[in-house]
């Protein structure tokens, strides 16, 4: 379990991150999200013992980073695969991580297959694709077989297969029992492999909570429900007390506030044939959107032009 408490950063007279608290459990994937600029990274720094609070502590497993005796078997991180010495194969960039580690050398073949780099493994850094370059960098957080893994945008420069595999890989080492905490700006793939996630804005906790969750309380969830006799519905659904519309074409209705036993129960009760009930949520990228909408750094105008700094604070709003 990683357990952040009252973390604050700040560097000369911007802060970067501010009083945020949060954990990642073991046995679940947790999401970081957030704009360009929350806070992220810096956080996860903090995490790793790359930098040095301002206030605050960042724990894993109970302990600092700098605590563990062997930390690579302890934690794997992926923060940035450029940092790789270009001229180094991939290889040999594992061996002398795993010689730094104390690492027994067998790790750093099992490492590379374990990613699919096995048959790239003597070609240097600088001729790896960028998705191969991120394949190592995994391979390189994997090298210590470590029981917490801290993975920033691992799907960058990943094609579709690589992306599938990412998500089966976190969601196996999750299963395992493994802390798995990783960043990323695409909602969609979060959606897909994610079971919790943590929202920051302007360093500060926004929302901490389950997709599901997420989702089921997000602005625009609502129930679909259609029937032969949709007018008599609406009305009954109106007397109920809930938000109705027709949806496009008129042939079903929109139920806002309402969950599908509600509507089913209501509609059973008056004896009104259903054809259609379906719970209609809201996506992960649309609930991120709602919840970061004040957090973003700059915000582009409907018609386009020139950003705009966004002022206000976002602490306290959304699920928590």
């Amino acid at each position: 379990m990683i357990e952040v408490a009252g973390l604050t950063k700040d560097y000369g007279g911007t802060r970067a991150v501010d009083g945020l608290s949060f954990t990642v459990p073991a046995g679940a994937v947790t999401g970081f999200l957030g704009p360009n600029g929350a806070g992220k990274s810096s956080t996860m720094r903090m995490i790793l013992g790359l930098d040095r609070p301002t206030r605050g502590t960042a724990r894993i497993g109970g302990r600092r980073y700098r605590d563990f005796a062997a930390p690579m078997r302890e934690v794997g991180a992926l923060l940035d695969t450029e940092a790789v010495p270009p001229g180094m194969t991939a290889r040999a960039h594992l061996e002398w991580l795993a010689l730094a580690g104390g690492l027994p050398k067998g790790r750093v073949r099992a490492s590379l297959d374990a990613v699919g780099l096995g048959a790239v493994a003597r070609r240097k850094v600088r001729q790896l694709s960028l998705g191969m370059r991120q394949r190592l960098g995994i391979a390189a957080a994997l090298l210590g077989d470590p029981g917490t893994l801290i993975l920033d945008e691992p799907v960058n420069g990943l094609d579709p297969e690589g992306v599938r595999w990412i998500r089966t890989l976190m969601r196996g080492l999750a299963a395992e029992g493994r802390t798995v905490l990783v960043s990323s700006h695409l909602m969609s793939e979060m959606a897909e492999t994610a079971d919790r996630v943590v929202v920051i804005g302007r360093g500060r906790l926004i929302a901490e909570t389950g997709i599901d969750e997420l989702t089921r309380h997000g602005a625009g969830g609502r129930v679909r429900v259609a029937g032969p006799t949709p007018a008599p519905l609406a009305a009954v659904l109106g007397d109920a007390g809930f938000a109705v519309e027709w949806a496009p074409g008129g042939a079903a209705l929109l139920v806002s506030g309402a969950e599908p036993a509600e509507v089913g129960g209501l509609a059973a009760h008056y004896g009104i044939t259903l054809h259609e009930l379906v719970q209609e949520r809201p996506s992960l990228e649309d609930v991120f959107m709602d919840l970061t909408r004040d957090s973003t750094e700059h915000a582009f105008a409907a018609t386009g032009g020139a950003p705009s700094e966004q002022r206000q604070s976002t602490a306290g709003r959304g699920p928590r």
